[in-house]
């Protein structure tokens, strides 16, 4: 699984990193040496000499040209900016500001150490201990069975799963109407949790050390090439729930809006269809067994609901009782692949599992994104949920 997963591959993303020929203004990267002489000339041809005024009553003159700040810093006056000012963020370029992000998001999310570490392995998602327990090996080898029959699907689905290989942003713009030219911070933003995703899972995958379904049955046979990583849980699932989970929080519509609730409830299932299918896609594929998706779904969704209590005012957190975890993993090597059980079973720690209907739903007008931008995370959430809200794209 790559670093960005799909984002390599999307020509509308790589086209903020240049536009070109740079007709908005921005430096031109990727210009070479005759660009860089042709400035140097023209620094040398028109630089001149500091502007001079001359002195009342005489020949002399003085210069008045010294260094000073010209553009506004934040500060009022010649002062140094402020340290670590999330405002001065929109003045970094895309790449680095998304450093900043994942590094960030990922110093809230606490990992056990890699060394020989036993099952169950403890993901702490803020103040949220999860553990995640490892399936024995003969749930494998029922599920080895079950990946072998999905494989009829392969013609059907070919199409799906080598576009899925690399990039699944087009199955999300899709569906939400994404837009490269009018929600940069949300493309960036779902950059960044990709890559908190994928270090998040990969994590888990090493520390689990699951054989892939070839490892055990010599009749899966995989269409396409076995990543170099272990199996369980699916870095695919992971960050497609995620996804899901994440696109459905920023767009969730302003309270009284019965109409655009009624949309996007639909949106919301369209995108979890979506999710379904790309995990599903996986196991199709002979990469995966129907448990891995199940746990990525399990994964993701933490991950999504992480990402947001981040930027709202009132953080969600679950209320599984102590030893839910391991009997809700326990479960899930007992069925082939229920994203939609899943998702009940996962309702106590959704922003929008309203849409389930159990009586212990949050409801929509619950999520509320506050106004602090603390911290480079804060501010690019909020940055994302504007371009949703206040400029009224939907």
């Amino acid at each position: 699984m790559n670093a960005l997963d799909g984002f390599d591959g999307f020509d509308g993303f790589d086209g903020f990193d240049g536009f070109g020929d740079a007709e908005d203004g921005r430096p031109h990267r990727r210009a070479g040496s005759q660009l860089a002489t042709a400035l140097t000339r023209s620094r040398e041809g028109h630089l001149a000499r500091p502007d001079q005024t001359p002195i009342k009553g005489g020949a002399q003159s003085t210069l008045e040209f010294a260094p000073a700040l010209v553009q506004a810093w934040g500060r009022a006056g010649q002062q140094m900016p402020a340290m670590a000012d999330p405002r001065l963020l929109a003045r970094m370029d895309s790449p680095f500001r998304r450093q900043l992000c994942v590094m960030d998001l990922m110093s809230t999310i606490g990992l056990c150490r890699l060394d020989k570490t036993a099952s169950p392995v403890t993901v702490t998602f803020g103040a949220l201990p999860v553990p995640f327990v490892r399936p024995e090996l003969e749930a494998f080898k029922y599920q080895a069975l079950r990946v072998e029959s999905w494989a009829a699907l392969r013609a059907e689905r070919n199409a799906e799963i080598l576009a899925q290989m690399t990039a699944q942003f087009p199955f999300w713009t899709s569906v939400v109407g994404l837009r490269p030219y009018s929600m940069q911070s949300t493309y960036e933003l779902m950059a960044v949790a990709i890559q908190v995703a994928s270090n998040v899972v990969q994590h888990v995958k090493f520390a689990m050390c699951c054989p892939r379904p070839s490892d055990l049955s010599a009749r899966v046979q995989p269409m396409i090439p076995v990543p170099g990583h272990f199996s369980w849980p699916s870095g695919h699932a992971t960050q497609a729930f995620m996804m899901a989970e994440l696109l459905s929080s920023l767009t969730v519509p302003a309270a009284g809006d019965e109409a655009a609730k009624g949309a996007w409830r639909e949106m919301r299932a369209q995108l979890w269809r979506q999710a379904d299918r790309i995990a599903t896609n996986r196991v199709v594929a002979g990469l995966h067994y129907p448990i891995d998706g199940d746990a990525g779904c399990v994964l993701g969704t933490l991950l999504a609901v992480h990402i947001v209590n981040q930027a709202v005012s009132t953080p969600w957190v679950p209320t599984l009782a102590k030893g839910s975890w391991p009997k809700l993993f326990n479960m899930l090597g007992q069925r082939d692949s229920d994203y939609l059980g899943i998702r009940k079973e996962l309702s106590r720690f959704s922003f929008h599992s309203a849409q389930t209907g159990d009586a212990e739903s949050i409801t929509l007008d619950t999520l509320r994104f506050s106004g602090a931008e603390g911290s480079p995370i804060q501010w690019l959430i909020h940055q994302a949920v504007r371009e949703w809200t206040e400029l009224g794209v939907a």
